[in-house]
């Protein structure tokens, strides 16, 4: 998940720009409001997403040209690309949307033209 999160960051513009990788600890489950799809944001993997806490919250941030709506909605999609033909498989993301589901874990995505992406992990934490 997090290297093609990661290589997704790096691709995202050509022009010089940075891709940040943090993680927090969340110790409650999460509101509705932090899942609810907005115009910029979505989330996916909410039908298996084991929403107890512990979790651990990866971010994966760029500061590229961020999305519109139409193409914050479609990122997901098999084969879907920003990128011009022969440049770009349109696979990564779908792999990370169904390794989320596999996991448990939710992942919202928050983005913006001129803003960048914020993808966000939710993955819930063995303790014991």
């Amino acid at each position: 998940m997090l290297i093609n999160l990661v290589v997704n960051g790096l691709q995202s513009t050509a022009r010089p720009h940075s891709v940040k990788l943090s993680a927090d600890y969340v110790d409650a489950i999460l509101a509705d409001e932090e899942m609810a799809e907005r115009d910029d944001r979505v989330f996916v993997g909410r039908d298996k997403f084991r929403n107890v806490a512990p979790m651990a919250a990866i971010h994966v941030e760029d500061d590229g040209d961020g999305m519109t709506p139409e193409v914050l909605g479609k990122i997901f999609e098999s084969y879907f690309t920003t990128k011009p033909t022969g440049k770009g498989t349109g696979l990564g993301l779908a792999i990370v949307q169904r390794l989320v589901s596999n996991a448990g874990a939710g992942l919202r995505v928050q983005s913006s033209p001129g803003n960048g992406a914020k993808f966000t992990i939710y993955l819930p934490v063995m303790v014991g």
